[in-house]
Order: structure tokens, then sequence, then C-alpha cells
């Protein structure tokens, strides 16, 4: 279990394409920055990058998030990098394990940038924790 005394830059990593009916996951992914923030750590969301970035956007039409026009994968993976290579380590949220590109992130995140790995809990009271990744 990780606390709050060591604060951390921490990026999140968690399935988004299959999630594209929920809007792509991206609820998730605000919920775990809020309680990362409230456990003192600077926290880099790629979902929030991909709202500032255009990658997606509000569709009135639809009633969700969209892929906005010309997104492609590989830019926001070659942005995604480029930002985990300054953090100090990756948040896995639930469902990463069948998501590609948080395998991706969590690869280069460990092996190349030999960043530690955590995977993002909620204890029975309801407290958010660190679980060391093995």
């Amino acid at each position: 279990m990780l606390g709050v005394a060591e604060e951390m830059r921490l990026y999140i990593a968690g399935p988004m394409t299959k999630h594209r009916e929920e809007n792509y996951n991206f609820p998730m992914f605000f919920k775990a920055q809020g309680l990362l923030e409230m456990l003192g750590h600077e926290v880099v969301n790629p979902a929030r990058m991909d709202l500032i970035d255009g990658h997606v956007q509000y569709s009135p039409f639809e009633g969700r998030l969209v892929q906005a026009p010309g997104f492609t994968m590989a830019e926001a993976m070659r942005r995604d990098i480029k930002v985990i290579a300054d953090c100090d380590a990756v948040v896995l949220l639930p469902g990463w394990e069948d998501s590609v590109g948080a395998r991706k992130e969590l690869r280069v995140s460990h092996e190349d940038f030999e960043l530690p790995a955590y995977i993002l809990r909620i204890n029975s009271m309801g407290w958010p924790y660190l679980e060391v990744l093995e």
C-alpha cells in the first residue's frame, strides 16, 4: 500500500476504446484523478489530455463523446509515451489487462523507463489506495 507521504507524479492507464459507448471510460479516469489527487499526488490524466487536444468531443446529436475527425491512436500514443517519461509511476485502472493501449503504456513505462506500476484499489471503507503491481 502506498501512503500519502510519497507524493509522486502519476500517469493513469486503463481501457478507453472498448468503452466507446460509455464515453470512452472517461468518467473512471476523472474519478481516479480525483482520488489520486486526494491522496496528495500530481496526476496526468490521458482522458483530460484527449479533451484538451481535441481528440474527442461531445456530440449533442449522439449525447456522448465521439472521436474527432482525423484522430489516430498512433498520435495519442506518441503523446502519452512522451508524458509517461516525465512521470514517477503508472497507475492502472480496472480492465487494464484487456486494453491494448494500457498494456503498451505499462510495457514502455516499466521496461523502458523502469517506472513502478500500481493498481488503483478501493478498500472496504471506500478509501483509495495503490497496490504494487507484481
